[in-house]
């Protein structure tokens, strides 16, 4: 992600792993006639679970001997010639291989973080204030979704981040209430066994459908509720609003469609009375929901009902 990490980049790397540890085994070549007669050893080793042993080609034109080791409790108490070879003026070297050996030689792929590359405004276009359009983050809002709202583009997300300094989307960009709640609590472990209540539920797929959201809220209210507790106020707090035309459909689960069709009839019988006597069944028929207002102050300028009075002696 552009302003989440620095970006990977994937390298290969020959990777060798060993197996081990031990002594050296340590051998001289003993000629007869141009060919190696017999191999002496002068320190068997310790830790071999096989060996490899070669020598070195001979001055002159000729074949290369070779011989296989007899190894007896880790060490190497024998090495006995397959062929003696031919050409050879001075007794050749004989190599034998480590005790450890190899025990797997590999080619990995590896993703490394290039910290050489990142995307930073020029400090002069931050600078610039008269290029900015101020805008109040409503609870919830993703960078998308205030992309989509100020430059017609959810694409433009990086816009937003990167022009007020926020460079990590999980810790830059401000938190939800909810999840400012649960910081704040994890963070200085409230007790909120007497003070809070919640739950937070995510839907499967983006609805607009008012019996879904109905139906979660009941199940999140069923399982939220103490008997004996006493209660204030209780609420439900819908976000990460979005528009219709971006809906994100899911491959196995979506909203039934014939709510849809019932949403619809009662958004345009409300649209045209201004009145909410449609109802979902686990509503109040009498009752209309609406905030206590106990201390809103007085209309005097815009209600004649509340007009100020002054009482004359």
């Amino acid at each position: 992600m552009y302003f989440k990490e620095f970006p990977a980049i994937l390298y290969d790397f020959e990777v060798t792993t060993t197996l081990g540890v031990g002594e050296q085994a340590v051998a001289y070549s003993n000629l007869s006639a141009d060919g190696v007669g017999s191999v002496t050893i002068t320190n068997p080793g310790s830790g071999y679970t096989s060996a490899s042993i070669t020598f070195s080609d001979p001055e002159n034109t000729g074949v290369t001997a070779t011989a296989y080791a007899v190894i007896n409790n880790g060490s190497i108490t024998k090495i006995i010639m397959k062929n003696a070879g031919g050409g050879y003026i001075m007794p050749p070297t004989v190599i034998i291989t480590p005790p450890y050996g190899n025990l797997k030689k590999e080619t990995r792929a590896y993703a490394l973080t290039d910290i050489s590359r990142n995307i930073r405004f020029r400090k002069e276009l931050l600078s610039n204030v008269t290029a900015y359009e101020y805008y109040d983050i409503v609870d919830g809002e993703t960078p998308e979704i205030i992309a989509e709202k100020i430059y017609g583009n959810p694409e433009y997300h990086w816009v937003v981040m990167l022009t007020n300094g926020l460079y990590d989307y999980r810790k830059d960009f401000p938190l939800t209430l909810l999840q400012l709640e649960k910081y704040v609590v994890d963070k200085y472990k409230v007790d909120r066994q007497r003070h809070n209540f919640y739950r937070m539920e995510t839907l499967p797929y983006a609805s607009n459908s008012s019996i879904t959201i109905s139906n979660l809220a009941i199940k999140m209210l069923k399982e939220v509720f103490e008997e004996g507790e006493i209660y204030k106020k209780a609420g439900v707090i819908v976000t990460n609003i979005i528009p219709e035309s971006q809906k994100q459909f899911h491959l196995f689960e979506e909203e039934n469609p014939k709510h849809l069709k019932l949403m619809q009839v009662m958004d345009d019988y409300y649209k045209k009375t201004g009145e909410r006597k449609i109802k979902l069944a686990n509503q109040d028929l009498t009752r209309t929901w609406t905030m206590k207002q106990e201390h809103l102050s007085k209309k005097y300028t815009t209600d004649i009902r509340e007009i100020l009075t002054i009482k004359c002696p």
